[in-house]
């Protein structure tokens, strides 16, 4: 809860928010951040062979369709807004994680000490370069009972990958059933793109070699008990910190992320959903959520690219503070 005594929700986006300029401006313009970015490069300096401070600093284009890249820059920065949000007096009453973003609601929520998710996320963002050249990932515009009939006639070749709101669900697959499966929608004039920007198939069973690169490298998760609740996506419900062991983690990159059912659960006592990430990417299917009462949440991003520095921060703080 935060000083003014609104219940915000930190929902952290995933993989879809990255951009290459992310961060740039609040690392020259907000000195927690800076120093946050730093803290998080220094622990990631002992499990990666390149500086997480600097690959945001230089801002390169393409650099994020890396996974392996992209991983620990989005990770970072979230971190950074954790940080950067507490000092302006927003805290979370509850977290949840879409994808990559579970690492940081793990950490926010007191789940994960930072050095600890540092080794998580160093760890499964270097087992995804298994996945180079498996699939890769669409978006439909389908409920998920079609997206349901799809999986099921596509005999293993494609997955529902996230399951965003009660119209719209990420498929993962091979390449070839996810370009047949586009010709079909097409027909029935549903919407329907391959994210030629995200070449991996994530959260399906394709991704079974990440699993087994993961484990090689690590073998336990150090957890503690939750100082602010966490609903995870996988099972969209609240978890424990003894929940989110290295089996959670492993099948994270193979079970469908729920994030459809764990907004709708957040949404039962919170009034404000604060999408924590460096652009906004939820905000659609957040905004389909109505509280207990049926009443709208506010609903609000912290960083976009048009205002990357602190000009949306502090706007989504202020607002939040005016509840």
């Amino acid at each position: 809860m935060t000083e003014t005594g609104a219940r915000v929700a930190f929902i952290f986006s995933g993989y879809g928010a990255l951009w290459e300029g992310m961060g740039v401006a609040l690392l020259h313009q907000d000195a927690t951040f800076r120093a946050a970015i730093r803290e998080v490069s220094g622990h990631f300096d002992e499990n990666l062979d390149w500086s997480v401070e600097e690959q945001l600093k230089s801002a390169r284009t393409g650099d994020y369709r890396n996974l392996t890249v992209g991983g620990p820059a989005i990770f970072a920065v979230q971190y950074g807004l954790i940080r950067a949000l507490a000092e302006r007096g927003i805290t979370p009453s509850v977290t949840v994680g879409v994808s990559f973003g579970e690492y940081a609601a793990a950490t926010a929520s007191g789940i994960l000490a930072l050095p600890e998710t540092c080794r998580l996320v160093a760890a499964s963002a270097l087992a995804l370069k298994a996945a180079n050249g498996i699939g890769g990932t669409a978006t439909a515009a389908i409920s998920e009972d079609r997206a349901h009939d799809i999986v099921a006639a596509s005999h293993g070749d494609i997955q529902i990958a996230v399951v965003m709101s009660e119209g719209g669900v990420l498929l993962a697959g091979t390449d070839s059933a996810l370009h047949e499966l586009g010709t079909q929608l097409a027909r029935e004039g549903l919407y329907y793109r391959v994210l030629e920007e995200f070449p991996y198939p994530y959260h399906s069973p394709l991704m079974a070699g990440v699993c087994t690169a993961f484990r090689q490298q690590m073998d336990s998760v150090r957890t503690a008990p939750a100082t602010v609740p966490m609903i995870s996506t996988v099972t969209g419900d609240y978890v424990e910190g003894t929940d989110l062991d290295i089996d959670y983690w492993t099948k994270h990159f193979v079970t469908t992320t729920l994030l459809q059912q764990a907004a709708a659960r957040a949404a039962r006592t919170e009034t404000v959903f604060l999408e924590v990430g460096p652009r906004p990417h939820l905000q659609t299917p957040l905004r389909t959520h109505r509280g207990p009462d049926g009443e709208r949440l506010l609903v609000l991003p912290t960083l976009t690219r048009h205002k990357p520095g602190t000009a949306a921060l502090d706007e989504a703080a202020e607002r939040i503070r005016d509840q």
